[in-house]
């Protein structure tokens, strides 16, 4: 059975209302019933109360969806809609949502892509995905199991159950290239063996056609040969990485090196790469 509650109380007119508020999954459900003090009225709420039924979850629905650009494709109740987005940090050159959502159950997937700068500094290993997970849980959340499935591509997955209402997520990442793409489900535990929401997890997958480029291994060479370049498609975006990109005290002779060449932005007065690079280097020389 499901948690549930059943009630009556009794009005100054004489009815009495009865109440029954049943939680199904992510669901609350309240029957209402109102009666007088005749007979015909006292058994019609109770047929009512006992004729209440919950449909078992239909999950025939759910097929192999692929996103409509092809980048990826997994088990899921719907098509795919898709939310383009500012991503929040700048390590990350873009950034795009895509949910599909079963309004019979209540069911959600979500999959997110977010596409790195070539100039990310961090490593993307196990804390790293760890880390990822520790962006979503809440403090309550317990996670149940992790489990490392691939190193080409690396994909990790997680699982955690909120205690509050008693909800399973799984998380699936998977990096390819310069592309970070997750995969959340969520259901009720009490589908835990059978949901599925697991399959999903599973059979999720990018596409190997997708190649957004790697991370170069000597990012420091490669963001000061890109500023300095005479191509505005490398340039700008070597310049955009410098509001984050943090540089090492050996690396100074480096920057110097590349201060000593033109920029396509030099006649800007204030934010030039030359200035923008003399300032991201002004705690080094400080030290």
């Amino acid at each position: 059975g499901y948690p549930a509650l059943k009630s009556a109380f009794k009005l100054e007119t004489g009815q009495t209302y009865r109440v029954l508020t049943v939680i199904r999954g992510t669901r609350i459900y309240t029957l209402i019933s109102a009666e007088s003090s005749s007979a015909k009225d006292t058994i019609q709420p109770g047929m009512f109360f006992k004729s209440f039924r919950f449909k078992n979850a239909d999950h025939s629905n759910w097929t192999i969806q692929k996103s409509d650009e092809g980048h990826f494709s997994t088990l899921s109740p719907s098509k795919f809609k898709q939310v383009v987005e500012q991503p929040e940090q700048k390590q990350y050159l873009s950034s795009e949502s895509y949910y599909s959502f079963d309004e019979f159950s209540g069911d959600k997937l979500f999959v997110t892509r977010k596409v790195f700068s070539p100039y990310y500094q961090g490593d993307c290993d196990s804390t790293f995905f760890r880390n990822l997970l520790g962006e979503i849980l809440s403090e309550e959340d317990s996670v149940v199991s992790q489990e490392k499935i691939s190193n080409d591509p690396p994909s990790y997955v997680y699982s955690y159950i909120s205690p509050k209402n008693h909800i399973i997520t799984n998380a699936k990442y998977i990096l390819r290239g310069r592309s970070l793409f997750s995969l959340l489900v969520m259901y009720p535990r009490l589908y835990e063996n059978i949901h599925p929401a697991v399959q999903s997890i599973r059979l999720f997958e990018v596409a190997d056609t997708l190649n957004p480029g790697n991370l170069p291994e000597n990012k420091t060479l490669t963001l000061l040969a890109d500023l300095s370049s005479g191509d505005t498609t490398q340039s700008y975006p070597a310049k955009e990485a410098l509001q984050f990109y943090e540089f090492k005290k050996e690396e100074i002779p480096l920057v110097w090196q590349t201060l000593n060449q033109p920029f396509n932005d030099d006649t800007l007065k204030y934010n030039s790469s030359r200035v923008l690079l003399i300032n991201s280097i002004g705690p080094l020389l400080d030290s």
